[in-house]
């Protein structure tokens, strides 16, 4: 009967050990969780500022390309209007010059 006290005294006691070892395992993974939990916050923030400053970027970028199309554009236009002008006047030349040969041959 001692013997069996004895055995059952030891086992509370490792019941007890293995409750204590349970509670500081699951003090150890709610802090692993609660890191876990920081570093997925800090990741989603620093995700969403790299997107904004990704979205940024392309917009500056584009607006960039804009302007310099714009400014292309604008600068083919002149130079058609340019040529337009400098076609025009030469036919008026050639047209005034042909009217001035057929005032001779007349």
């Amino acid at each position: 009967m001692a013997q069996l006290l004895s055995q059952i005294e030891e086992l509370k006691q490792q019941l007890k050990l293995a409750n204590d070892r349970l509670e500081a395992s699951q003090g150890e993974l709610g802090k692993e969780l609660e890191r876990l939990r920081l570093e997925l916050e800090t990741r989603t923030k620093r995700f969403q500022a790299d997107f904004e400053d990704m979205q940024t970027r392309l917009k500056q970028q584009k607006d960039q390309e804009l302007k310099e199309m714009r400014e292309k554009y604008e600068r083919m236009m002149e130079e058609l209007k340019r040529n337009a002008a400098n076609d025009r006047e030469f036919l008026k030349k050639e047209m005034e010059r042909k009217i001035a040969d057929l005032e001779k041959e007349i």
